[in-house]
């Protein structure tokens, strides 16, 4: 009996320590912006996919779609995907602008790569942004571009520094207006992505370490 009671605590303590080294998490945004219109959508979960499919202002087609946690717990990343046209639209076209935002715990912190890719009739530009509110921009990770009309792929480095805590990191892409032609239309895939800072596995170690003491003691009292 006292062996199984033994257990069961060894089992709470087990979960209570890996509980310590995940950081609630809220759930992610999206955001498009072109002149006065704007829309924002949350995700389900704070591991969820969030997507928005309709027009925002001159921009008729837009698909969108933002990821977090692709990396797992020790390598963050944020995706996000677009396809937007603007079609039958004479005059100044306005610049659309999409982003995607996370909250990111504290341990991942460090070096920063920011990617895109795609092609566009206009001008895209994308930067990463580290914040302590959604879609804040405090500071700044990464830029990539600008890449003007064709196909277009980039890649950036930066670092996140030391963060207050946890923080949220914002992929921002803008995708330029102007003078248009009947049609204009970008599509992109862009992604950030940090190293674990080493918080995470550090901690992770002291719960085995914790739990091999545990099982040393259980074994000599068996």
């Amino acid at each position: 009996m006292m062996k199984t009671k033994t257990l069961v605590t060894t089992m709470a303590l087990t979960g209570a320590l890996i509980a310590a080294t995940t950081t609630v998490k809220a759930n992610p945004e999206l955001e498009l912006i072109s002149g006065s219109s704007s829309v924002i959508v949350t995700a389900a979960s704070a591991d969820g996919t969030v997507t928005y499919d309709g027009p925002i202002g001159q921009w008729n087609v837009n698909v969108s779609t933002g990821e977090n946690d692709l990396g797992g717990i020790t390598t963050p990343m944020i995706d996000l995907n677009s396809l937007d046209t603007a079609k039958g639209y004479a005059g100044t076209l306005q610049s659309i602008e999409i982003l995607y935002t996370a909250l990111e715990p504290a341990s991942a912190a460090g070096g920063i790569t920011g990617e895109i890719g795609g092609t566009t009739t206009t001008t895209v530009t994308d930067w990463q942004w580290l914040g302590y509110s959604p879609f804040a921009k405090t500071q700044l990770l990464t830029e990539v571009g600008p890449f003007t009309k064709g196909a277009f792929s980039g890649t950036a480095y930066g670092t996140t520094g030391t963060p207050d805590g946890s923080y949220w990191l914002t992929e921002d892409v803008l995708i330029s207006g102007g003078i248009t032609k009947a049609t204009e239309s970008s599509s992109f895939d862009s992604n950030s992505s940090v190293p674990d800072g080493g918080m995470t596995i550090a901690m992770l170690g002291s719960v085995l370490a914790g739990l091999g003491a545990i099982r040393s003691r259980i074994g000599k009292r068996a």
